[in-house]
């Protein structure tokens, strides 16, 4: 099949018809797998609504990671964005890789690596793929991603710490969103102390710049803190994010959440009301059944 013609499809569409979008977005993405083309095709925006090369994109990763949710190709994923998004500026290639490493590993949730895998897959990548620390970072956050979704704090503790995969991506460890979730590791454990889980939160909510998906790991750490001392908090900073993102319906969750905990029922039903009447109503590509369970 000719590529050219299958990829000239993404010129004709527009985001005015958000279905049509959706439709030819996923029949070229689907056919590029099919023929074991990657996208031949630059990323210019991080619009996961609008843009439908980015779409496109997006979706025949998202079909790679589920047919082969191994961190190998998702080092692959990295390096393919690293090659063609050189036309989006950093913060728009900073969106796109944590919302891609951590939405592909929330979906391959099931299919977690073991340490030895983990550990025998450095050298690989490093030959295969040309492993620069953003690509082990990107491989990093995604495994680190499926760790979290899987609320397995110990492992999650063990792996940013510790592993040569995370080692590998150097100089990431500060990194505002891997600080975020050392916090959320922190917060499950029942090893690690309250001081040292909210100081790991502290680090990472006041970093700047503080991306929306630092937010969210930094909310999902309290929510899933058995702590008394992080309610009134988890309250606090979901009130801070609704603030600063009035549309994102998780953090209308989160904040449902903060205030029946706090016992602020009739204020819990207003957030929560909120946060379902921001859920899209169709899209695939944001999980959109297991949003609404």
């Amino acid at each position: 099949m000719d590529i050219d013609s299958i990829v000239g499809r993404l010129v004709q569409v527009t985001a005015a018809d958000s279905r049509e979008l959706d439709r030819v977005c996923e029949a070229v993405a689907s056919a590029l797998v099919d023929d074991g083309v990657e996208p031949p095709f630059q990323i210019r925006s991080a619009d996961f609504t609008a843009d439908p090369w980015l779409v496109c994109a997006d979706r025949y990763w998202r079909l790679r990671l589920l047919a082969e949710p191994t961190v190998s190709v998702a080092a692959r994923c990295a390096r393919w964005l690293e090659e063609h998004s050189g036309q989006a500026g950093p913060a728009e290639r900073r969106t796109i890789t944590e919302t891609w490493a951590l939405g592909y590993a929330f979906i391959a949730r099931d299919t977690v690596e073991s340490r030895e895998e983990l550990t025998d897959v450095v050298e690989p990548i490093r030959e295969q793929v040309g492993g620069s620390p953003t690509v082990f970072s990107f491989a990093a956050l995604y495994h680190a991603g499926k760790l979290r979704a899987n609320f397995w704090f110990d492992e999650l503790r063990w792996f940013l710490e510790s592993s040569p995969l995370t080692l590998a991506a150097a100089g990431q460890g500060g990194d505002p969103l891997f600080v975020a979730l050392r916090a959320f590791a922190a917060c499950g454990s029942r090893t690690v102390t309250i001081g040292e889980a909210t100081n790991l939160l502290t680090q990472a909510w006041t970093a700047q710049p503080r991306s929306r998906h630092v937010v969210d790991v930094c909310l999902h750490a309290l929510w899933a803190s058995p702590h008394r001392d992080h309610v009134e908090q988890l309250r606090r900073w979901a009130e801070e994010a609704v603030t600063e993102y009035p549309h994102d319906h998780t953090f209308h969750f989160r904040l449902a959440a903060g205030r029946r905990r706090c016992g602020h029922h009739r204020d819990a039903l207003d957030a929560i009301d909120g946060a379902l009447r921001l859920l899209p109503a169709t899209g695939s590509r944001i999980s959109h059944g297991l949003l609404q369970e």
